[in-house]
């Protein structure tokens, strides 16, 4: 969770603050008092930089079409792990239509993801054992 401070104003800008202030209240508009106690919140980031890495994120899965079939082999995985349908996961992955090199790099994706993550051994274990059958 961020938790933003307040950040102190300084002289020059409290003294700016102050004589727009009085130059309103003399013209009849708002009170003085309401611009005196007022402060800033510093540390928010700014909306483009998100902006910009949400950018590149979406350029680097366009310029590699292994990351989206990578993900339809995670999401496979993910159905399969939820009901354990075997015959769903075979469909979905007869579907796919993968040729030998594509079968070979989802098998092996599947075994990185295995051994990296050891939560995840037994759904990967099990999802590749029912792709064998």
């Amino acid at each position: 969770k961020k938790l933003f401070k307040e950040q102190a104003k300084t002289k020059a800008v409290v003294r700016d603050e102050f004589d727009q202030a009085q130059k309103a209240q003399q013209n009849g508009g708002r009170k003085g008092s309401d611009s005196v106690f007022s402060f800033q919140t510093a540390g928010a980031r700014p909306s483009y930089i998100d902006a910009i890495a949400n950018q590149k994120e979406r350029a680097k899965a366009d310029t590699c079409p292994e990351h989206g079939k990578f993900e339809k082999v995670k999401k496979m995985c993910e159905y399969f792990a939820d009901d354990k349908d075997g015959e769903s996961l075979q469909q979905d992955w007869a579907k796919a239509e993968p040729s030998d090199k594509e079968a070979k790099q989802g098998v092996e994706w599947l075994l990185e993801t295995g051994f990296e993550d050891s939560k995840k051994a037994d759904i990967m274990a099990a999802t590749l054992a029912e792709l064998m059958k």
